[in-house]
């Protein structure tokens, strides 16, 4: 099996696309209850031609979109991290062997409209996979892994389904952020020269 070689401008798109996994988990339902109780405040103000009627009506979007630019602030945190990390090198590569892959449910609360959480989406069962070294990595749901490989491109059940016991990866993260982190396996990639470039699109 012919390797193909694992780039810096790689690993930067798969550590954004870790970002934007972590950010739609925390923002998914919060507009969703902001901008329809928005409409019918306005649906409401015009029809009683009470400007005090819509603005009473949306203070409790207000929650929502005021957690929303919070969580939005904090993805933008994240991404100049990561780019800042890979600007200056810090980014952690090891090679882990795989100890197994378990299936759990984990409580992940959210925060719901009216301010308390939402218990009935709390629970989620996810596929983690565990290192020897002691590390971990959660499988992301996202339609492609590797989407920028020729050869290796994968959907998440391919990854799950391909993944043995004793089998080596490369467990890249940004250093001292572990849930930043992205594995490639090392049957398939080859660790390329890790430092920015033109070359690599940095």
């Amino acid at each position: 099996m012919t390797k193909e070689p694992l780039r810096l401008s790689n690993i930067k798109g798969d550590l954004m696309k870790m970002a934007d996994f972590y950010m739609a988990n925390r923002t998914d339902v919060r507009l969703g209850f902001a901008v329809p109780i928005i409409m019918i405040a306005v649906i409401l103000g015009v029809v009683t031609k009470s400007v005090w009627v819509g603005l009473a009506l949306s203070t409790l979007s207000y929650f929502d979109i005021a957690r929303y630019i919070r969580d939005m602030r904090a993805y933008r945190n994240t991404k100049a991290q990561i780019l800042g990390a890979i600007e200056r090198g810090d980014i952690s590569v090891s090679v882990e062997t795989l100890s197994h892959i378990a299936e759990e449910t984990i409580y992940e609360p959210y925060t719901t409209s009216a301010g308390g959480e939402g218990h009935r989406r709390n629970w989620k069962t996810v596929r983690m996979f565990y290192f020897e070294g002691g590390g971990s990595w959660r499988l992301p749901r996202v339609e492609k892994h590797y989407a920028w490989s020729k050869d290796y491109y994968m959907s998440p059940s391919g990854l799950l389904n391909t993944s043995t016991q004793g089998e080596d990866f490369f467990f890249v993260c940004l250093q001292g952020n572990y849930d930043i982190a992205y594995i490639y396996p090392c049957d398939r990639f080859v660790l390329g020269e890790l430092k920015t470039g033109k070359e690599d699109g940095i």
